[in-house]
């Protein structure tokens, strides 16, 4: 939640547009997605209509928060993307935790 509201208050490479997993009007309109699978894992359909999930899917936001810039070269590195892909077992893991505990929370 924090980190969709740092994205939500600072303008970005390419416009973001957050829609709730429970939101009926998004599966209607990307047939390809499915809520089930939304809730599994972070999934960002970029403006070419491609699906990133999970670690791709920070990437891509990290790649366009401008304040990120000067650190975009350590996100190609191997230890990057191994850091990239941490955060977000980390961050997946308390989302998680916090379901357990709220069944009805998407």
């Amino acid at each position: 939640m924090r980190f969709k509201q740092s994205f939500e208050r600072l303008q970005t490479k390419a416009p973001l547009n957050f829609i709730p997993l429970t939101d009926e009007s998004v599966y209607q309109a990307y047939s390809f997605l499915t809520q089930e699978e939304a809730q599994k894992t972070l999934h960002l359909v970029d403006e070419n209509l491609n699906v990133l999930k999970g670690p791709e899917a920070i990437e891509y936001l990290l790649k366009n928060h401008p304040h990120s810039e000067p650190f975009l070269w350590l996100i190609e590195t191997e230890s990057g993307k191994k850091a990239v892909d941490y955060f977000y077992k980390k961050a997946n893991s308390l989302r998680e935790a916090i379901k357990a505990h709220c069944p009805g929370c998407p």
